[in-house]
């Protein structure tokens, strides 16, 4: 994928090999024209909470063709993809069912399969133990690999093969070495489109799904190969989707997020299927609404899909809320709001600001539930974060005032005084503080935010707009109790105190 370190995917083949892999499922929305998101499951059995009708895809390694059956019952329309390596044979991997093309026995007896560096030596990946680099550019090589592939989803039921290694450049598992026939990224770069103009059209006239994992060193000519690369296959999958790294940083924004957004719609404009993947830890709930969010702000409906890896050992897998909430289907393009984007569906709206400093206080045109089950009517999307919302069930929105009892006493002449409004304030905890919602005032009302009785935040008002929400980040003390409350700037017109004990 684009500008980026691929290694994280390896350690998907890898574990899939020794820890047999369940990966890639996406979930049918009752609304939703095809499902949209996905999880990545790199050990143990599927998440029980999640049953095999709802994926849209699942990648397994060759060995557990024996779930097919089950999961094919389950849902018919499911596409069950292998995992196969590109561009290594595999010493630790024995000689069937292996996550490659070919086996180790067979490159061993085809040597110049071997690519060789500088001294003459085969190259083993320095990242990767026991992954010794085969020729892509070899047509044998790329016939044996892709009849090899063919006869294995024939065999077991598979409907498309997951192509890992897709890289227009291997410096991550040469670490300084160099390949004597493919002395540069761009040699190599041939090479591996060579291998899909040839493996791809020979798997996919078969009938077969072909989506390769792609990398491509960050230039202005990227989009370009990428558009290149997959005419010859069924798609493309974009590791680190809209962050980098596995950890709770890395989030792209401002000029960065705009370059790797352009491949989810190319993708998409050119008929193919787009699978975009963050790794994040298992609690960063913000890293999962970021990457959904930011799928969903281009997604066309279709048959392309967005995967949140969570790590192994997490509690927290794709059906959480968070990744799960259904919005239906999208309604027209994304627009501007301010420093963010909007894009509204049939049963909601996504909000994402890929601003790196800037919050973006978003005005709603009528009120939202939040994933935590909050009506807001305003929000404020901190810097490079998203929200999906969803519309609000009608017993669920804000009751209006009653209307006044008419009377017959004589209105009194009026009385100048400051303007009152009474507005209530609630909130929920969040990792790293508290989010704090308060009754819609006026637009254009200023207004303070108060910390355990410290001003933390001046709201400036703003013609035709209205705060309702904010966004707290701090560090608690263990078993603090923190309140807010929120006043009109400038009067002792104020909300009640609100408290979270952390």
């Amino acid at each position: 994928m684009a500008g980026l370190n691929p290694p994280s995917i390896r350690l998907l083949r890898r574990c899939a090999a020794v820890l047999a892999l369940a990966a890639l499922f996406a979930v049918n929305g009752a609304n939703a024209a095809t499902p949209s998101t996905g999880l990545l499951k790199i050990t143990g059995p599927l998440p029980e909470s999640v049953e095999p009708g709802a994926f849209q895809y699942v990648i397994l390694h060759s060995d557990r063709a024996a779930l097919i059956p089950a999961l094919k019952a389950a849902n018919p329309q499911l596409k069950v993809l292998v995992y196969k390596d590109m561009a290594a044979a595999l010493s630790w991997a024995g000689s069937t069912q292996v996550p490659a093309g070919v086996s180790m026995a067979e490159a061993e007896a085809n040597p110049e399969w071997f690519l060789r560096d500088t001294a003459g030596e085969r190259i083993e990946w320095c990242d990767y133990a026991g992954d010794w680099q085969m020729d892509v550019g070899s047509r044998s090589y790329q016939d044996r690999w892709a009849a090899n592939v063919a006869a294995d989803m024939r065999a077991n039921g598979w409907d498309g093969v997951f192509v890992d290694d897709t890289n227009a450049s291997q410096s991550w598992h040469l670490c300084g070495r160099t390949i004597a026939k493919y002395p540069t990224d761009a040699a190599y770069a041939a090479a591996t489109r060579s291998f899909l103009s040839n493996a791809g059209p020979a798997l996919t006239s078969q009938g077969f799904l072909v989506i390769p994992n792609i990398y491509l060193p960050y230039s202005s000519s990227a989009l370009a190969t990428w558009v290149d690369w997959i005419s010859f296959t069924s798609g493309g999958m974009q590791e680190f989707w809209s962050k980098w790294g596995t950890g709770d940083t890395g989030h792209f924004g401002g000029d960065d997020w705009m370059y790797r957004q352009q491949f989810l719609g190319a993708t998409q404009q050119a008929g193919k299927i787009f699978l975009g993947l963050t790794y994040a830890p298992g609690d960063d709930l913000r890293s999962m609404r970021y990457a959904r969010s930011t799928f969903l702000l281009d997604w066309d409906g279709g048959p392309s899909a967005v995967i949140f890896e969570a790590g192994r050992g997490s509690s927290l897998d794709s059906t959480a809320d968070d990744w799960m909430t259904d919005i239906g289907s999208p309604r027209g393009s994304r627009y501007p709001v301010g420093a963010a984007w909007r894009r509204d569906y049939s049963g909601g709206t996504v909000l994402v600001n890929p601003s790196p400093s800037v919050t973006a206080w978003v005005t709603l045109d009528t009120p939202y539930l939040t994933v935590d089950g909050s009506v807001v009517s305003s929000l404020a999307v901190a810097p490079m974060t998203g929200a999906v919302l969803t519309k609000v069930d009608a017993s669920l929105a804000p009751e209006p005032p009653p209307a006044s009892t008419p009377t017959r006493t004589p209105t009194p002449a009026p009385v100048k005084r400051s303007p009152r409004t009474t507005f209530a304030l609630t909130g929920s905890k969040q990792k790293g503080g508290a989010d704090i919602y308060w009754s819609k005032l006026p637009a254009g009302t200023p207004v303070e935010i108060f910390r355990n009785g410290v001003k933390i935040a001046p709201l400036s008002g703003e013609p035709g707009f209205s705060y309702s929400s904010f966004p707290d980040r701090f560090k608690a003390e263990r078993r603090a109790t923190v309140s807010w409350r929120v006043c009109v700037a400038g009067t002792s017109n104020c909300s009640n105190i609100f408290s979270i004990k952390y």
